[in-house]
């Protein structure tokens, strides 16, 4: 054989092994074998084992690369992580690890990922999270190895937010448990002031324990009460059927996949009277989550090979041909887009030096992003992806019965609301509504046409009288008039004046709007009252005392009693008067006050009402004593014009 062909021969069979060889892409799956906890189930194992049957048939792999899955069953737990999922990854040494959610157990995966395998500087393994809950525990690390597909809470927080606040509610109730408590400050962040009670909630609370969580939220008026409990849900619904918190004005937000495990769990903590109630009455709202982008100008955009109901259908397919019981859910659609972006890397898994491998990996992965069954994939870091969410309303509290679809919430602030039949007949309210009392207190004022009509008399009597006085004046030494005594006359009328004068001083309370205005009419009416009262009666009884004198004389001496002293009479009186008057306003002066005399409700809506308290100024005095003195002098005066007259 020639050199040549030897040569020929050789370069044959180097060609012909390096195309036999073949690369071994290694993904570890971590699963718990015992459907516990939910989150972390055999399921995780089968979507990626379905995932990885799919990628090769899809061809998306070179051609000299294979898949090869290492199943790791572990609790997850502390204890679990660091003796059985540490020690075998160390003996597989995989090129990416598929984990768990373990949210409820966050520091199992805080142990494992701050493991030093992890972050050994030549040993690197990326760790793709297809379905975590949100942990701050885990986030707070900081670290570019943690990846994960599934949308934040986050947004179906925000979503629950922008959907109550478009039906009016902005008082809300938390209540949480030890599996949230690493995300209660999420939840605060998001709801901000608008959670009116914060109820930290124990599946192993006694009933009166359980009674006082409960009855905080009544005591504080809370109808809208969002739950974020990991456990214990019959138990907690059912103590709150006991005093009245499932009746149709209270509404109830709860997480969609804490639903499947309900019915399971309520014949342990509720009756059977309660179980009948639950599937009758009105169920809790969840949000669920639209997939980012999958449709583009009407059509679904997918680039690994099937929609998203084609993707369910064919793994219920797959789950009955292992077998293995159990619905599909977004959880799966998640974990299937998490190995579907391992695959499209493989290259960069197998070819990249191990020092550098997470970092390469994870910025190839931000740069290419791909559309899945859950909708476009991309990778958390800092910031989470916020979807289109809906709010879905079951009727009854069973997982297996009709959802009504309530609302669409997209990203932007506009939330479509659908027609709803609510229990109670209309939207309910976040508070108990009570009659709201729109009070006010009115001055009462005379009426218009009584004010004309006592007015106009009044006025007509003060004409008559001045009428006469301007003749009793005119004619005064006229015999007739002359023996009347004019100047007598005259103080008489002058005394009806002013009378009529002090009756008109209560047409003024129309005008009058405070107290201290009403008080100098007060003093204004007194005064006048007792001046007319007093020249017209002083001068009258004046007069007719003369009369008396004339007439009962027993001598015949002729007695002279001029006008000069009936004057001085007058005066007299008055000056009695003016005296008493001046003291009563020093000591006790009058004032006004104002007096309700007349309430009048009117009802403006069904649970709103106009009360009108009306109310008068009434003239007032501390003490009567100075009025008993005046009561007293008028009193004589009058018994003394009475005696005289008869």
């Amino acid at each position: 054989m020639s050199s040549v062909q030897c040569f020929w021969l050789i370069l044959l069979v180097h060609f012909g092994r390096s195309q036999a060889s073949t690369r071994t892409l290694k993904i570890a799956v971590i699963y718990s074998g015992d459907d516990s906890p939910y989150w972390a189930s055999p399921r995780n194992l089968f979507v990626n084992q379905m995932a990885a049957q799919h990628v090769r048939e899809a061809g998306i792999l070179p051609p000299d690369v294979e898949i090869e899955i290492h199943p790791i069953d572990t609790e997850c737990t502390v204890e679990g992580v660091i003796f059985r999922a540490l020690p075998y990854l160390e003996e597989v040494n995989p090129h990416v690890v598929m984990g768990p959610a373990c949210s409820s157990e966050a520091s199992a995966l805080v142990s494992f990922l701050a493991h030093p395998y992890f972050f050994n500087s030549t040993i690197q393994i990326p760790f793709l999270l297809g379905e975590a809950a949100y942990t701050t525990a885990i986030t707070d690390l900081q670290r570019i190895l943690y990846r994960r597909v599934r949308v934040s809470e986050r947004s179906e927080n925000t979503a629950e937010k922008k959907f109550q606040n478009s039906l009016g509610w902005y008082r809300i109730g938390v209540i949480y448990d030890v599996g949230y408590i690493n995300m209660i400050s999420e939840i605060k962040d998001t709801f901000g002031n608008q959670i009116n009670s914060l109820v930290f909630y124990s599946e192993d609370y006694t009933d009166i324990e359980m009674h006082r969580a409960l009855q905080s939220f009544k005591d504080n008026d809370v109808k809208i009460i969002h739950v974020a409990v990991w456990s214990g849900i019959a138990h907690l619904i059912c103590a709150a059927e006991k005093i009245g918190m499932l009746d149709p004005e209270y509404v109830w937000f709860l997480h969609s996949f804490h639903w499947s495990t309900f019915e399971a769990t309520f014949p342990e903590h509720c009756t059977p009277e309660q179980l009948e109630f639950l599937r009758t009455t009105d169920g809790p709202i969840t949000m669920e989550q639209y997939p980012i982008n999958v449709e583009i100008d009407g059509q679904v955009q997918s680039d690994v090979g099937r929609s998203t109901d084609e993707f369910k259908i064919e793994l219920q397919e797959y789950y009955a041909k292992i077998n293995y019981s159990h619905t599909p859910t977004e959880f799966d659609e998640y974990v299937y887009d998490a190995f579907w972006a391992a695959a499209r890397n493989a290259e960069i898994l197998l070819d990249t030096p191990r020092e550098q491998l997470v970092e390469t990996f994870f910025k190839s992965l931000a740069e290419n992003e791909f559309f899945g069954v859950s909708g476009k994939v991309g990778f958390e870091a800092a910031e989470a992806k916020y979807p289109t969410c809906k709010a879905i309303q079951l009727k009854g509290w069973d997982w297996t019965q009709d959802r009504i679809e309530l609302a669409i919430v997209p990203v932007g602030d506009i939330v479509t609301l659908r027609e709803v039949e609510w229990a109670l007949g209309e939207t309910p309210l976040d508070y108990t509504p009570r009659e709201i009392v729109n009070y006010r207190e009115e001055i009462m004022k005379i009426d218009l046409l009584l004010l004309i009509g006592y007015d106009s008399v009044a006025v007509l009597i003060m004409l008559i009288v001045i009428v006469i006085l301007i003749v009793n004046t005119h004619f005064r030494n006229q015999k007739l008039i002359k023996m009347t005594s004019p100047i007598m006359n005259n103080i008489i009328l002058v005394g009806a004046l002013i009378l009529m004068l002090s009756i008109l001083t209560y047409s003024l309370d129309a005008f009058v709007v405070n107290e201290h205005e009403a008080g100098l009419i007060c003093k204004g009416k007194v005064g006048l009252l007792l001046l007319g009262f007093t020249l017209g009666f002083g001068a009258l009884f004046a007069k007719a005392w003369r009369v008396y004198k004339a007439f009962t004389s027993q001598t015949t001496k002729k007695v002279i009693i001029t006008d000069l002293h009936l004057v001085v009479q007058v005066a007299v009186f008055a000056i009695v008067d003016a005296a008493i008057y001046a003291a009563w306003q020093v000591v006790w002066p009058i004032h006004a006050q104002l007096k309700n005399v007349t309430l009048k409700e009117s009802r403006v809506g069904p649970l709103e009402v106009d009360v009108t308290q009306w109310q008068i100024f009434t003239c007032h005095s501390d003490q009567p004593y100075f009025l008993y003195a005046l009561f007293a002098e008028k009193a004589l005066l009058l018994l003394f014009g009475g005696f005289i007259a008869f």
